[in-house]
């Protein structure tokens, strides 16, 4: 009985020196954060403007987005990947939009929102799945 009270003693001590030493960790780390205000990613003339922001810069960015009719998680997904795309992208985005029939006003639905939730342009080509699936080349190795 007497080990059992040591071991039991001797692993309270252990989890007491992690929780202090996580908790210092943490407060460094919130410490060290910088609290200046963030910065707006779109150039405007009410506000200041990202120096990094480059206009002539266009990034082509890909996503599937299908069988989203049925599915209204996924449309909300859809959203916070674009609003945040939007809003943290340092160039031009043009994305390319791969879609089935019945996901594609969704997307275009949720593309307007997010172009207006952030006030950010965006070139969208939206591809129907089925049609990528016949137009594609035999795939012959080397």
């Amino acid at each position: 009985m007497r080990t059992f009270h040591k071991a039991l003693i001797n692993l309270l001590l252990i989890l007491v020196f992690l929780a202090v030493v996580y908790v210092y960790n943490i407060n460094e780390l919130t410490l060290g954060q910088d609290q200046s205000p963030r910065v707006s990613m779109a150039p405007s003339s009410d506000g200041p403007v990202n120096p990094y922001y480059r206009s002539n810069v266009t990034v082509s960015v890909w996503c599937i987005f299908t069988k989203a009719a049925g599915n209204p998680p996924m449309k909300s997904k859809f959203m916070t990947f674009t609003k945040s795309l939007l809003q943290h992208s340092s160039a031009l985005v043009s994305l390319n939009v791969i879609v089935d029939a019945a996901s594609q006003k969704i997307s275009q639905e949720v593309i307007e929102l997010a172009k207006k939730a952030t006030g950010r342009d965006v070139q969208v080509l939206q591809l129907y799945v089925h049609f990528l699936i016949n137009s594609t080349v035999k795939i012959t190795p080397m």
